[in-house]
């Protein structure tokens, strides 16, 4: 089953949860490092931590867009998967992660108001 795209570029439904996983990592991921990067701690290891998890998110978005969207981009609008369950469980571990923490992230922000 073909899915049709943005230009007509028939897309399957896996390359389409595939490139839909990558763009949730970009986003979650981008959100922590810009929160993690302007947070601000009276404590010097609280800024260190801080800045830990920015740099973690950090390469995160940018391991994602570098081994999951550029290689879209490049191709013509296809995702070039070759063995599709090993790349989609490979990069469930980058979204969970970055869910994790986005979630942590918005919790405490709702327990501050």
């Amino acid at each position: 089953m073909f899915y049709i795209w943005e230009g007509g570029v028939p897309m399957s439904a896996l390359e389409l949860a595939a490139l839909a996983q990558r763009g949730l990592t970009v986003l979650s991921s981008g959100f922590n490092a810009v929160y993690f990067a302007r947070y601000r701690a009276a404590g010097r290891r609280y800024r260190w931590a801080a800045a830990a998890l920015a740099l973690v998110n950090l390469a995160l978005l940018l391991s994602t867009v570098y081994l999951g969207l550029l290689p879209y981009l490049s191709s013509g609008g296809r995702l070039l998967l070759v063995a599709p369950r090993p790349l989609a469980a490979s990069a469930t571990v980058p979204l969970a992660a970055s869910l994790l923490i986005t979630a942590l992230v918005l919790r405490s922000a709702l327990r501050r108001r």
